[in-house]
């Protein structure tokens, strides 16, 4: 279900927007519960992530991945379709990517993965999103805590001061 909803998401954008999705586009992190049924989900598509941690221990539990072009994954299935990915690693080691409809110079997407961005959808650039059941793990924490938040968040804080500012 939460593929279909991405997919299905994707195509209103494309026909609801289909000359500003071209060149914009958006990241999601989301979080879906069942309570009755005590299972929990989590899916994303770009550079926003969800984390789990358990509050009472003050440690992260799980985090998702961020869906950048230096992902190994990332860039072989961006590189098989033809996108030209430029990477930089600067001096203290962080790696930055961007992504480009070969010999154009444009538009340099940092993400991999996202609704919208339909310039870089023939490229590679994909809506599909990455799912994890998180029942096994939610139910192990004693005081379970979900935090969602995009790369103006990560880039500058990590997992676990995010989930210690939580506690």
């Amino acid at each position: 279900a939460l593929r279909k909803a991405f997919r299905l998401a994707q195509g209103d954008l494309e026909r609801s927007f289909s000359s500003m999705q071209v060149f914009s586009g958006a990241t999601v992190a989301l979080c879906c519960m069942q309570p009755s049924a005590g299972t929990v989900w989590f899916a994303t598509v770009g550079d926003s992530r969800v984390v789990l941690g358990d509050m009472d221990s003050g440690r992260p539990v799980f985090a998702t991945t961020e869906h950048k072009a230096h992902n190994p994954d990332e860039y072989s299935r961006l590189e098989a379709a033809g996108a030209q990915v430029v990477q930089k690693r600067y001096d203290d080691g962080e790696v930055v990517s961007r992504i480009f409809i070969p010999k154009t110079g444009v538009p340099g997407l940092a993400m991999s993965r996202s609704l919208g961005d339909g310039c870089l959808k023939k490229y590679g650039v994909s809506a599909e999103p990455e799912i994890s059941n998180m029942t096994g793990q939610w139910q192990s924490c004693r005081l379970p805590s979900v935090m969602l938040a995009s790369d103006g968040l990560w880039d500058t804080v990590s997992i676990e001061e995010a989930i210690s500012a939580m506690a």
